[in-house]
């Protein structure tokens, strides 16, 4: 068995979907905006007439179930692009008795992901 990169085994009925033309769904009704989301950003199907360059910028809460469907799904698609930059900002509130450990766990899964060097650990005493 080879692993290689952007090489996927499909079931046959799944690669005849996606060789298949699309099938035309009727248009179903926008789904309402979920509480604390983001207001979806305003898109329009018509290209721009100029010929420069546009930004994209995406931001706002993603739940925990989501993490990694956004690595698979979205990644990929803002990789097409020049310049792309990624950055988060977790917070978690543990006992203060808890955080040095959690810290120091966190410090050595940086480290294992080699990312030690450009993401800190901020650790803040609460009353």
């Amino acid at each position: 068995m080879a692993f290689e990169k952007d090489v996927f085994l499909l079931a046959k009925a799944q690669a005849q979907r996606l060789k298949s033309p699309p099938e035309q769904a009727p248009p179903t009704q926008p789904e309402p905006p979920q509480p604390d989301a983001p207001p979806p950003p305003a898109t329009s199907a018509e290209p721009s007439a100029g010929k420069g360059k546009a930004t994209l910028r995406l931001a706002g809460s993603i739940p925990p179930e989501v993490w990694n469907r956004l690595g698979t799904k979205v990644l990929p698609k803002l990789r097409q692009g020049q310049g792309l930059q990624i950055g988060f900002d977790f917070s978690v509130r543990v006992d203060a008795d808890l955080a040095p450990n959690l810290a120091a766990e966190l410090e050595q899964a940086l480290a294992d992901l080699d990312i030690e060097r450009t993401v800190k650990i901020e650790q803040r005493q609460e009353d």
